[in-house]
């Protein structure tokens, strides 16, 4: 086979166009020369039929095409319409008529919906459905929110704005975890690793395309088990175009939900950007740019509890709940009920006087005061800019080169209630952050010969995040009076955590601050080659990661006092003391600190190889066969600062030092992994394809990096427990926490002393076995049914703090002397095992319905029947792992569908009703487009659990322990509110002292199911040929069907079997309005 051809860039985020040239009688006619052009750029590959009239062009950019057939003594034939999709084989078979060569015969037909030559499962998103269909997200218009749209898919919790300020890309597909996707852009690296999640997000307006592969993908991708996720930026074409466009959103047209005000808190919300692509040398050289802003301001209205105007002043009166207050050092209540002058704290003042004063009258709690007696409306701000420019170089016949750059920036703020000074608990981690992300990637294509074929790739990515306080940099601690606590630079700055029992918390807590960079490097290397019947495929890809972190998650590095009543009670007895005052006599009843004594930064190493042999035994079959190789080296630290716990010395092991290894884990090399599939063209519309194979992937979190270098003695955690009823004066909070000693960071090992992970050194990479048998059936000439049994089993998946090592059995007595490691390890509280012990298990019916764009019509529908089970949860119970965490997967649902659809109303110029009406009723009448995604999912699961009380008093371990199950926990659907939204009865608490765990499954209980119809209203005015204004309407949530989050399932809580809010996934209605200028 010959091949001149103008190649694109990578073939992971190209094309392939293939078929057979056959004449009038069906015989195959070999040496026909073949022209692929693209209509847009007028690049064209030109190849010849091998002698079985075969033809095979890959690396096409995705797009419209056309294709032309000719061979002396035959008519010259052509096709148009064809789209090409992104890392697709589409198969366009060709027949010449006998005639002169001069003559041509020409057809316009769009390409087969079957797929006859691919055995894997997915989903193409063209760019049209992304930019017209609705996007809602917590960062604006983001893309991912149309994965859903993919049968076996469904959206997990967010992760939150600091983290990922680029916006939410976690889905679950095929019951994996939503960490075991794959995401690429333009064939490139695009994964955050430490909360495996997109990097860089392009707006809608600058993709192309994008393509879900979740079942039996080539060996050419890895590093996935639920799905490869693969996006096309857009690239310039002979023509000049683009875009001007403005969407906004105001709290004033959004509704109100059962859990809301009155009155909405503000929202201002402004997206605005711009694109531009065009020719930079007509057929060869092209450019494409966009800039976009997102602006947001979102309110909150908040409830807190603050010290009353009384309490401040040292006065404590039964009226706002306060017991007898007692002197802490005589034991005799303090006369009047108040604290005299000399004893009180002039630390403990200062920290009362942050606060603001009371603005509601709160509820009075008898001996515990007034609570929620204060309320306030934040506003979080975040600003976000990015801007993607691409250049496509058609160099030659046989090269072709290909480069992008991106950068997002954005700045977040989530300001405390209580001010910068104070910062504090409400809400939760308040503080203010940077990130800039940055993607370059570099593609050369080039052809050595007519079936060889070469691509090299290159990429980097960098990601720098920073979430700090609002008191970052500020000696706050130091100007309070409070010695010993801002001495370690900026990361110790601030003011230290102050917690009063009833109170909410004054200063920030852990994990705070926390600054993030992260440096990706991928060079990557196929080698194609095409030999009669099979495309052969090869290469490798060599990936290093470099990772600094500065997070202490366990304590904040400023400090930590806890006060409660205990000082300044009756030993306790009930109705007596109080906590405030206890704060004003300056006596915490806890004191902590986290220390880390580096900057940890992480070093990894990834290595894969693969090779794919695409087979095409006959007209009507096709084998897919592949095997992919890849090597995860263990996280290593720069400066060798990671520590393992030993279980049989009951010490730390420091890595690199003595005989110690630099990673303290054993290299996991027996990572192969086959690709089988086929497709079988049972009839011309009707394809039978399955396969099977099997995915390696690292998970995100501990298991990528962070787990050991956060361990003792790199950071350790000071750790103070007073007797809560016998003054030391040496603990008052006028002394701060003592200077801690460095411990010694050269030896080989040193004593546990608190808390450390036990990280399995033996330790295997998680892989996913996924199999599928499909039928697929062409309706139509637009239109195509295809039904699957899909199914994945996951072995050695990633147990994340799943165990605590060190938890004792059941039983009477003090805590810490039952704990196993005690005679070993005697200063040890919990040690959390991470391994590779967990599995899953999920089988589903799947079925998807697709119209392409033909008669202004679009549709895609999906549904999945499934079942999944998983490992994924704690085990309390160490001697019965199997019985606490195996059960039906956080994200396992029985029912799903999604329906999608675009609709140009058949009113106006160039459609079926009033086709010739006056310009200005074509301008009221005409270019109205309606848009709807509508999705349904039952309900998913969730644990019952024990309140930490009756844990204390009915297993006494210091960890965790559910109920006894002693019926369904279901309940008729007519029963069910949100104040009694399952069978509570079905759950009682172990009795007490009988220091046995409950017997509750894990997962038996089932939450609301979701239900959503979001729906959009375009008018469309043309103008001067080439120009479009689009006014959109976009409604989030039409029906405003409140979608509930899960209930409170916790034995011994008030609230349980209650729901209190709307799930993270879920809004009311929302409405934004949009208007965009097209050209």
């Amino acid at each position: 086979m010959l091949l001149a051809i103008n190649l694109a860039f990578s073939q992971a985020s190209t094309a392939t166009m293939q078929g057979t040239v056959r004449d009038e009688s069906g015989a195959v006619v070999p040496g026909a020369s073949i022209t692929v052009t693209n209509v847009e750029t007028q690049v064209a590959s030109r190849i010849t039929t091998n002698e079985e009239g075969e033809f095979i062009a890959p690396f096409l950019l995705p797009g419209m095409y056309e294709v032309s057939a000719e061979k002396q003594g035959f008519k010259k034939s052509v096709r148009r319409g064809i789209t090409l999709l992104i890392a697709d084989k589409t198969r366009v078979n060709l027949t010449l008529e006998v005639g002169a060569l001069s003559d041509t015969v020409t057809a316009t037909a769009e390409a087969p919906l079957v797929k006859t030559d691919s055995s894997e499962l997915g989903q193409v998103l063209l760019g049209r459905s992304i930019a017209d269909l609705m996007l809602n997200s917590q960062t604006g218009r983001n893309f991912t929110s149309l994965m859903t749209a993919v049968p076996g898919t469904i959206r997990t919790n967010p992760v939150g704005v600091f983290d990922a300020p680029q916006g939410n890309s976690s889905f679950a597909i095929n019951g994996q975890r939503d960490g075991a996707n794959n995401y690429m852009i333009d064939g490139a690296d695009n994964n955050e690793v430490l909360l495996g999640i997109v990097s860089i997000l392009p707006p809608p307006e600058a993709l192309g395309e994008f393509k879900i592969q979740t079942s039996t993908f080539s060996a050419e991708f890895g590093r996935a088990g639920g799905a490869v996720i693969n996006v096309q930026t857009r690239s310039g074409t002979n023509q000049v175009n683009g875009s001007v466009y403005e969407f906004l959103r105001n709290s004033a047209l959004d509704a109100r939900g059962p859990f809301d005000g009155a009155k909405l808190p503000p929202l201002r919300q402004n997206e605005f950007g711009a694109t531009l692509g065009g020719p930079l040398r007509k057929n060869r050289m092209f450019l494409f740019g966009d800039y976009s802003g997102f602006r947001q301001r979102a309110g909150q209205t908040l409830i807190a509890s603050v010290p009353t105007i009384n309490q401040r002043n040292d006065i404590f009166t039964p009226a706002e709940g306060a017991g007898t207050i007692y002197d802490i050092i005589s034991h005799t209540p303090f006369t009047g009920n108040s604290i005299p002058a000399a004893q009180i704290s002039q630390i403990g003042q200062k920290l009362l006087s942050l606060y603001p004063e009371p603005n509601l009258p709160g509820l009075v709690r008898p001996g515990g005061g007034v609570v929620n007696n204060y309320t306030g409306v934040i506003v979080q701000q975040q600003d976000v800019t990015r801007v993607d420019t691409r250049f496509d170089y058609a160099v030659s016949s046989k090269n072709s080169f290909f480069a992008r750059y991106s950068i997002f920036d954005a700045f977040t703020a989530l300001p405390p209630l209580f001010g910068e000074t104070a910062t504090g608990s409400r809400p939760s981690r308040a503080g203010k952050g940077d990130s800039r992300d940055q993607s370059i990637v570099l593609s050369d294509v080039h052809a050595f010969s007519g079936n060889r074929i070469n691509e090299f790739r290159a990429s980097y990515s960098r990601i720098a995040n920073s979430f700090v306080g609002y008191d970052y940099g500020k000696n706050l601690a130091t100007q309070f009076g409070i010695p010993n606590l801002n001495i370690f630079g900026q990361t110790s700055s601030g003011l230290p955590r102050i917690d009063i029992t009833n109170l909410d918390s004054l200063g920030v807590d852990a994990p705070i601050p926390a600054l993030r960079y992260e440096n990706s490097f991928q060079y990557l290397d196929n080698f194609t080659y095409i030999h009669g019947q099979h495309t052969i495929k090869f290469g490798g890809d060599f990936r290093r990661f470099r990772g600094d972190f500065f997070q202490i998650s366990l304590e904040s590095p400023r400090g930590h006092f806890a006060f409660d009543q205990n000082y300044t009670s009756n030993n306790g007895a009930a109705g007596t003391g109080s906590s405030v005052a206890s704060v004003l006599l300056g006596y915490p009843a806890g004191e902590q600190r986290g220390v880390i004594y580096m900057f940890p930064s992480n070093r990894i190493t990834q290595t894969f190889f693969f090779f794919q042999d695409d087979y095409k035994v006959s007209r009507k079959l096709t084998l897919n066969l592949g095997v992919r190789y890849e090597l995860y080296f263990p996280v290593v630290d720069r400066w060798d600062n990671q520590a393992n716990f030993d279980l049989r010395t009951g010490k730390m092991d420091l890595a690199a030092r003595g005989s110690n290894s630099r990673a303290l884990v054993n290299l996991d090399k027996n990572n192969w992994a086959p690709r089988f599939g086929f497709a079988y063209a049972w009839r011309p519309k009707t394809v039978v394809r399955g396969g099977y194979g099997i995915s390696y992937y690292p998970d995100k979190f501990g298991a990528t990096g962070g787990t050991l270098n956060n361990n003792y003695p790199f950071i350790t955690v000071q750790q103070i427990s007073p007797d809560r009823f016998n003054i030391n004066p040496a603990l008052n909070i006028g002394n701060g926490i003592a200077v801690p000693t460095r411990p010694d960071l050269t030896v080989a090992s040193v004593p546990l002393v608190g808390q450390a992970t036990y990280f399995d050194p033996n330790y295997r990479l998680a892989y996913i076995q996924f199999w599928n048998f499909t039928v697929q059936q062409q309706l139509s000439k637009d239109t195509v049914l295809e039904t699957a049994y899909v199914g994945t089993k996951g072995t050695h998946l990633f147990g994340n703090n799943h165990v605590n090592l060190n938890q004792p059995d059941p039983g009477p007595g003090a805590v810490d002397p039952r704990r196993p490691f005690f005679s070993l390890a005697p200063q040890a509280t919990n040690i959390p095992l991470r391994d590779s012990s967990q599995s899953s298990i999920y089988h589903s019916l799947q079925a998807k319905f697709q119209k392409r764009m033909s008669g202004g019509l679009w549709l895609l529908g999906s549904y999945t029947y499934s079942k999944s089970i998983d490992d994924a949860a704690t085990a309390f119970d160490t001697h019965n792992w199997a019985g606490t965490v195996r059960g039906p997967a956080a994200n396992d649902f029985r029912h799903s569908t999604t329906i999608s659809s675009l609709y140009e109303l058949p009113v106006g110029k160039g459609h079926m009703f009033l086709a010739s009406m006056p310009p200005v009723a074509e301008a009221v009448l005409g270019g109205w487009q309606v848009n709807g995604i509508y999705s349904f999912r039952t309900g998913l699961p969730s644990s019952a659990s024990l309140a930490s009380n009756l844990v204390a008093s009915t297993v006494n371990t210091g960890g965790q322990s559910r109920p006894d199950q002693i019926a369904s926990s279901e309940l008729p659907a007519d029963q069910r509110t949100i104040y009694h939204y399952f069978n509570t009865a079905a759950f009682v608490a172990p009795p007490n002292n009988s220091y046995r765990y409950g017997n509750a499954g894990r997962d038996t209980i089932r939450g609301p199911s979701f239900s959503g119809l979001d729906f959009s209203l375009f008018k469309n005015f043309y103008f001067a040929e080439r120009y479009k204004l689009q006014f959109r309407g976009e409604f989030f949530n039409l029906p405003n069907h409140p979608n509930y989050a899960q209930p409170n399932t916790q034995v011994g809580n008030t609230a349980i079997g209650t729901i209190t809010a709307i799930a993270s996934t879920a809004n009311m209605r929302q409405i934004q309005f949009g208007l965009k200028l097209l050209f």
